[in-house]
């Protein structure tokens, strides 16, 4: 039996929903955001930013129609892959302080490059999420299952070796500070 829920979703997918409106509505809460937080268009200019953050974000998501692309699956599956990356980080905090009753201000005294480590971590993690959720395609790249195994195996084996050489220089700088 199919639950209403799945019933919804179904029929959003049908009225392009994921397509358009829900891509739409979030780009233009985000430019919203920016161009309010930024002040560009003046203090009190909320109507000039709504206007902005609309039309930008109709002529981006105007793109994927006009050329005939579908992007439906690609941000669907970068978004529940951010998710998940977003839970497993939030869940690793969760433990964290679970050993130590107040973890930020570790953070803030013991471990000040731990932020930057940090946001370090999920820009690469967005990266990484781009190419595997396919929204990399969207931009005009190559697919990855158009590229030859050989090509895929080297470019992976050269970004394990750069995170396995960045793990150990970050042992080693964090193991000889001293403490006091």
């Amino acid at each position: 039996m199919v639950s209403p829920f799945e019933l919804v979703i179904k029929k959003w997918v049908e009225m392009g929903f994921f397509q358009f409106f829900f891509p739409f509505l979030l780009s233009s809460a985000i430019f919203y955001g920016l161009l309010r937080k930024s002040k560009i268009m003046g203090e009190r200019a909320e109507v000039v930013n709504a206007v902005i953050a609309l039309s930008i974000s109709f002529m981006i998501w105007a793109y994927p129609i006009i050329v005939g692309i579908d992007i439906t699956k690609a941000l669907t599956a970068f978004f529940m892959q951010g998710f998940v990356i977003g839970l497993f980080a939030l869940v690793g905090f969760m433990i964290a302080s679970m050993f130590h009753p107040n973890i930020q201000e570790v953070f803030k005294e013991q471990y000040k490059w731990a932020n930057l480590a940090i946001i370090g971590g999920f820009v690469l993690a967005g990266i990484i999420i781009v190419f595997t959720s396919g929204l990399w395609e969207v931009f005009g790249g190559p697919s990855l299952s158009s590229i030859s195994p050989d090509v895929l195996e080297s470019v992976m084996a050269i970004i394990v070796f750069l995170l396995m050489i960045g793990s150990m220089m970050f042992i080693v700088r964090g193991g000889g500070e001293k403490k006091e």
